[in-house]
């Protein structure tokens, strides 16, 4: 027997995709009649003061709307920059001059941004503002969850205090290692990769109008998105050994090789260059589930699908997999219809599963191309970023899925009720 009162959707992850689906579901614009619980492991004073640990994500304008109809994005406006347009190099380190292979700028046919960049600290204290003093949504923190089990028509929790909680649904968003992901038994496609992102803000005393940079080098892809108060967020990828020594340079030693990595013309037009923040090293690898759903189970999020930052997509495919899965069971919902059933929750993962793992795999593809200093190589992929720059359909290619407008996407994020 539970020791909890039965809810209809429980969600273990209190993170960027587990406290969205909540909101899709009971907050925001509309309240589709569900009653949901969230189990966080992480505590409330962590959500609502989370530590700045250097991360920013490039949110596309189809998240942005999924985030206003929450009601989490105002809390994000005035922290949000616009990214305006992206320049693309491939080159040597040792080149300090860096063409530009292509360049877009980064607006819709509406003239609005396809992206804007936000750092991570913001948005999950925005999320946490969201939810402070709600009562519709249960949020029950820090828990540590050990497993789960199918029983006729319900779910049962179990906790490492030994207490249980019950549901129709069980949704796992939680991360990359889930372990609710294990326990359900389902195998994963995993690309493992010796390469580490470092991750740092960087002040500067000339404004970046919104530019954003990405430099293909040997070791990896270097950007430079643009944040407010003239600062950008590098994602560095680097080789493990090389990594961690960049962990420990001094400021003065980790800022030269920014300077190298940026280019001269690119310092050059950011000025004069000084730490903001802490700096981050965290070892990359890529994920994708073999299966998104079985009975009363439903993975979410990194947990489904755990990609590489090459093109700074892994929340945005998150937040299409929270307004996919809240119009599926919505709209079973309506029509009265089992939302635990693995009838219903396979439109959700026919909706998400090809998407993330063709998105994914490309991502394999790309960094290993780039990733190197073949000479071969390097002439086939300058050709092709050049073609691209000069094939306007191959730029609005690109910018739709900036904007993740491309494909057929859930109606909240295009800023609709379901």
């Amino acid at each position: 027997m539970s020791d909890h009162e039965m809810s209809d959707i429980l969600v273990v992850g209190g993170g960027l995709t587990g406290l969205p689906l909540a909101l899709a579901l009971r907050g925001g614009a509309q309240d589709s009649g569900l009653s949901v619980t969230v189990l966080s492991m992480e505590g409330p004073d962590d959500r609502l003061a989370p530590e700045m640990d250097g991360r920013a994500f490039a949110l596309s304008a189809s998240s942005k709307n999924l985030l206003q109809l929450l009601g989490v994005w105002e809390h994000v406006a005035d922290l949000a920059q616009p990214m305006t347009s992206v320049d693309i190099s491939d080159s040597k380190l040792a080149e300090v001059i860096r063409p530009t292979l292509l360049h877009m700028d980064n607006e819709m046919e509406s003239g609005e941004p396809a992206a804007f960049v936000v750092e991570a600290h913001v948005l999950r204290a925005a999320l946490a503002k969201v939810y402070a003093g709600r009562d519709d949504i249960k949020v029950i923190s820090p828990v540590d969850v050990t497993g789960f089990e199918v029983l006729p028509g319900k779910v049962e929790v179990k906790l490492a205090t030994g207490e249980t909680h019950t549901a129709r649904l069980l949704v796992a968003a939680d991360g990359r290692a889930s372990n609710l992901r294990k326990v359900a038994k389902i195998q994963t496609i995993d690309w493992p990769a010796s390469q580490w992102g470092i991750v740092a803000t960087i002040a500067h005393s000339e404004p970046h109008h919104g530019r954003a940079v990405q430099h293909f080098l040997p070791s990896g892809p270097f950007a430079v998105l643009p944040l407010t108060d003239n600062r950008v967020s590098l994602v560095w990828t680097e080789q493990g050994d090389f990594a961690s020594k960049v962990t420990q340079m001094d400021d003065d030693e980790f800022l030269a090789q920014v300077r190298l990595r940026m280019g001269e013309e690119l310092v050059a037009s950011l000025g004069d260059l000084s730490l903001a923040g802490p700096r981050n090293a965290f070892p990359l690898s890529m994920l994708v589930a073999r299966d998104y759903v079985k009975e009363r189970f439903a993975l979410l999020g990194d947990a489904a699908h755990g990609m590489h930052w090459i093109a700074g997509q892994g929340l945005n495919y998150g937040l299409r997999d929270v307004a996919a899965l809240a119009e599926t069971l919505i709209d079973a919902h309506r029509l009265g219809l089992d939302i635990g059933s693995l009838s219903q929750l396979q439109r959700y993962e026919q909706w998400r599963r090809f998407d993330s793992f063709a998105f994914t795999a490309s991502m394999v593809a790309l960094n290993s191309l780039f990733s190197n200093e073949n000479t071969l190589l390097r002439s086939v992929r300058d050709f092709g970023l050049n073609m691209a720059g000069n094939l306007p359909f191959a730029k609005n290619l690109f910018v739709n899925e900036a904007a993740g407008t491309s494909g057929t996407i859930p109606k909240m994020l295009k800023g609709e009720l379901v």
